[in-house]
């Protein structure tokens, strides 16, 4: 499968469009779903260190921190039935609005499929929010 992932943002009403695309190289049975989250970088706060003596700092840069999902649920949307058909495509498009609190210009979005029987992952595509 070939995945790609496209977004448009608009900074005055901070509206999301994700779309992902799916290419299909295989025939057989899949029970495919797609997950599509947000993480953010840059983002400073406390962290607690459990060395020795547990203390933390007040101004520690974290990265990568999961800020929400597109799509419902803990396992995503299903991309088709149960079968596949070889050379089909999908074109799946998810609408969100960006919390001010996000910091647009820090944010990726994670776009990965997964087999939902054997919970494997079978493509992952991350892209910055705005380019």
């Amino acid at each position: 499968m070939k995945m790609s992932v496209a977004t448009q943002f608009d900074p005055n009403s901070r509206a999301l469009t994700v779309t992902a695309g799916l290419d299909y190289y295989t025939t057989g049975d899949a029970n495919h779903f797609i997950v599509v989250l947000i993480t953010e970088d840059g983002i400073v706060g406390k962290q607690t260190n459990y060395d020795s003596v547990p203390d933390y700092e007040e101004f520690y840069m974290q990265n990568h921190v999961l800020r929400g999902a597109l799509t419902p649920g803990t396992w995503g949307k299903p991309v088709k039935g149960n079968t596949i058909i070889l050379g089909e495509k999908f074109e799946l498009t998810f609408d969100y609005t960006l919390p001010t609190l996000w910091v647009a210009e820090n944010c990726h979005v994670v776009v990965y499929v997964h087999d939902f029987a054997t919970k494997e992952v079978l493509q992952v595509e991350e892209v910055k929010l705005v380019p």
